[in-house]
């Protein structure tokens, strides 16, 4: 009987928090839509207006929620550290780059070059495999060297991979790739333990468990947005480029219509484009391959340093 006092605060701030993180991963997930969607419905048609505003919405019911509880999920006066709010950025950052560069890599290899998912899976553990050891490794080294060091070297060497996978061709053996993979798995390891210590170093001991859990939830944010935003540029591309390659297929313009159709109806159902293409359009090498004329990376990388 005696906790019962007790009882309804504690309930009332699980309530809120509950209703902050419903309302994060709504605006995430509205975000996302309207990214992936946009593409297809336009930008400013109703439909992605409507998502833009739900997301708008909860994520300023997420902050109002946090700056009205007495015991937040996240402190947004954290936010007024400047070193606070770049470790978030990189945090972001880091992973819109790396599950972009993955999705793509997968897209290239299996619908580009035509590889089964065993021999997608091999190729890319350059990427994963040195991506593990090297953050674990990373981990034990800013203990004697801090984090800027690897933070620097890794984005340097993340930008310099992605400049080289921006050069590949649709023919590109994997023997002039893999070491580009291995690059830029290793630039990723060095972000990925350091950005977590830089975020513990800007808040004060008590609040670690905070700025860990503000980390993980940014790399979570980034992913979705990497995966959102690159696949809606290069399906964009695709849907820009269909008809030039139709014509150096020599399709015929009754075809068109029906084709087009297709990778659009196929956009909306958030598949990739490529798969609605029909047989016509897919002699020796796709139509659509001509999307990744001068890479599968040149039109769909964030706009400055990497990803990873």
């Amino acid at each position: 009987m005696g906790a019962g006092p007790h009882v309804g605060p504690r309930l009332g701030e699980a309530l809120a928090d509950q209703f902050a993180d419903e309302g994060f991963h709504a605006g995430q997930q509205a975000s996302a839509g309207a990214l992936i969607e946009g593409g297809h419905d336009g930008y400013t048609s109703a439909r992605i207006l409507t998502a833009w505003f739900i997301a708008a919405a909860a994520l300023i019911g997420f902050v109002r929620a946090e700056r009205a509880a007495a015991a937040p999920l996240l402190d947004m006066s954290l936010f007024r550290s400047a070193s606070f709010s770049a470790v978030m950025f990189v945090a972001g950052v880091s992973l819109l780059g790396f599950t972009g560069v993955a999705i793509l890599s997968v897209l290239y290899y299996q619908r580009v070059q035509h590889l089964t998912a065993l021999e997608v899976g091999w190729r890319l553990l350059a990427l994963f495999g040195v991506y593990v050891v090297v953050a674990y490794a990373t981990g034990r080294v800013i203990r004697r060297t801090g984090f800027r060091l690897p933070l620097t070297a890794g984005f340097l060497a993340g930008a310099a991979a992605t400049a080289g996978l921006a050069t590949l061709r649709p023919d590109t053996p994997y023997t002039h790739v893999w070491w580009l993979f291995v690059v830029f798995g290793a630039a990723c390891g060095l972000v990925a333990a350091p950005s977590t210590a830089a975020a513990l170093v800007s808040v004060s001991t008590e609040r670690a468990g905070m700025a860990t859990g503000a980390v993980n939830a940014f790399r979570q944010f980034g992913s979705v947005m990497g995966s959102s935003i690159l696949g809606a540029l290069l399906a964009s591309r695709l849907q820009d480029r269909l008809p030039t390659s139709l014509q150096a297929h020599q399709v015929p313009r009754s075809q068109w219509p029906a084709i087009e159709h297709s990778v659009s109806t196929v956009r909306q159902a958030g598949q990739h484009p490529e798969m609605s293409l029909p047989p016509a359009v897919m002699p020796s090498r796709p139509a659509s391959t001509s999307g990744w004329e001068s890479s599968p990376w040149s039109s769909c990388a964030p706009p400055s340093p990497p990803s990873c």
